[in-house]
């Protein structure tokens, strides 16, 4: 069965390894906003909403994005802002954009239209956690050597992925997801 997850958010990490010095000034001037109790700028991206926390370490998460293009576009357009600041980014093979964490999303009823989700069932499963006290969703975590990620499960059949750096990676995800709640 092929599945297919939808990417909500992805947060990644920018190591330009280089120190950046910015002041209120310059952040001010540039339209960063002074992140509270942090030693840190954000700049949100004007037209995709991205979030970027600025670190003067010369880390930047990035947060928000759904593909790899509004990862490289809100990339892209923080090196002009830095740049419109005097801020000399230098850009080489040292410069690191890892992606931590990818969160997708799947419902259960696109695969199993017939399927009455049972939390409770579900929860006696192999790897589940279910505290419906806590949380009205079963955890279900996969973390073997062909699928690393872990999921919620709502009883409306709205799945929540997480845990996992590609797209690829949730769609295994949800294919366990789908196998775990079939039998």
């Amino acid at each position: 069965m092929k599945v297919k997850t939808r990417i909500e958010n992805i947060f990644c990490l920018i190591d330009f390894k280089q120190e950046l010095e910015i002041d209120d000034r310059m952040a001010e001037e540039a339209g960063l906003e002074a992140a509270k109790n942090l030693s840190s700028y954000i700049y949100t991206h004007p037209e995709l909403q991205t979030k970027m926390m600025i670190f003067s370490s010369g880390k930047v998460f990035l947060n928000g994005a759904k593909n790899q293009d509004e990862i490289a576009s809100s990339f892209w357009a923080l090196i002009r802002k830095l740049r419109e600041i005097g801020i000399r980014i230098i850009l080489g093979p040292h410069t690191k954009i890892e992606i931590e964490n990818l969160l997708a999303t799947a419902d259960l009823h696109d695969y199993l239209p017939d399927l009455e989700v049972d939390l409770e069932k579900i929860s006696m499963k192999q790897n589940a956690t279910y505290e419906p006290e806590k949380f009205p969703a079963v955890f279900l975590n996969f973390f073997s050597s062909q699928v690393k990620g872990s999921a919620m499960v709502f009883k409306s059949g709205r799945i929540l992925i997480g845990d996992v750096k590609s797209q690829e990676d949730a769609d295994l995800v949800l294919e366990r997801v789908i196998e775990t709640v079939r039998y």
